[in-house]
């Protein structure tokens, strides 16, 4: 088992990344999220109340004891999201929504858009 903390990646075959690995948000253990946004918070990729946000849907639970056991980002997205539709606040709920938007961006350009020609 490995102590570094990389985070699970797939081989992607489209889009200016061809070639570079993509992240999955909907299989990511807590270990390779905190590494993730980490480095996108340095890079300025996200801002830190993003990432605040990001790493809060996780549970205390598993930041504390299963930091390797994987997550799925956007159904806890999608709880919150929900949440704040039913007590019947709308901008919460968008700005999760469009949280998950800006995840699936980071997702498929983890490390910004290739300079490549």
């Amino acid at each position: 088992m490995s102590t570094s903390a990389q985070p699970m990646v797939v081989e992607s075959n489209e889009g200016a990344n061809s070639g570079l690995p993509e992240v999955d948000m909907s299989h990511i253990t807590p270990r390779e999220l905190i590494s993730l946004l980490d480095e996108w918070v340095k890079s300025e990729r996200i801002s830190t109340e993003d990432a605040a946000c990001l790493l809060g849907v996780i549970s205390t639970d598993a930041l504390n004891n299963r930091l390797d056991v994987p997550v799925n980002m956007y159904e806890g997205i999608e709880g919150i999201a929900s949440f704040h539709d039913y007590i019947r606040d709308p901008e919460g709920a968008s700005y999760w929504r469009s949280l998950a938007t800006k995840l699936q961006h980071l997702e498929r350009f983890p490390h910004g858009l290739s300079t490549r020609a």
